[in-house]
């Protein structure tokens, strides 16, 4: 089986997290930082008592959750599963430790482009309802949507020191085309010989 990392990518209130949950055979395959920091946060209430996610504000803590999230990314591609990212993905630096993971365990990585062509002012209203706890500030969308655009419209130059691994952008519909490896009919041969995957240990 051939070993396939996607990275989802695009602004928050993109719709990658939706698309995993209406995908839950995904769930087991799926990692995510903020999924991890929100188990570092609590619940709170604001002054018009709405809740809100408090998050520690100890960079330790959010070291550790990154971390905790790269880890188990490293011992799944150890063994050869696939894997899903669900974070933004619009930067090199937050994709390098999986490229490089990708390179190490002879992995294809895509790029999955969920912000498509979305405009800053549909993704706005998706972040108005999405939960209280999940909302974030225009500026923070604004600045991911744009990052998004310069990635996507100049990868090669970008991740050139990554093209022996980066396959480039697929569009969500093309996930479980990729996910799936054609079974090739080998009834005509008289002798087949298999040679199990060595892995990288």
């Amino acid at each position: 089986m051939a070993r396939k990392i996607f990275l989802l990518a695009g602004a928050t209130a993109a719709g990658k997290s939706t698309w995993i949950a209406a995908h839950p055979e995904l769930a087991d395959l799926t990692h995510s930082w903020d999924a991890e920091r929100r188990k570092c946060g609590y619940i709170t209430y604001t002054l018009d008592n709405q809740p809100a996610l408090a998050l520690s504000q100890n960079t330790s803590a959010e070291s550790k959750a990154i971390r905790r999230v790269n880890d188990c990314v490293e011992e799944n591609m150890r063994h050869g599963n696939t894997v899903f990212i669900d974070n933004m993905n619009v930067l090199l630096r937050n994709m390098k430790t999986f490229l490089e993971c990708a390179r190490k365990y002879c992995y294809t990585a895509y790029l999955v482009d969920f912000q498509g062509e979305l405009t800053l002012d549909e993704l706005y209203g998706r972040n108005r309802t999405r939960e209280y706890t999940k909302r974030v500030p225009k500026e923070v969308i604004e600045t991911a949507y744009n990052n998004h655009r310069e990635l996507r419209e100049n990868w090669r130059r970008t991740l050139k020191n990554y093209r022996d691994v980066v396959a480039g952008y697929i569009a969500p519909d093309q996930v479980f085309t990729e996910l799936f490896t054609p079974v090739r009919a080998l009834d005509n041969y008289h002798k087949v010989v298999v040679v199990g995957d060595m892995g990288m240990y």
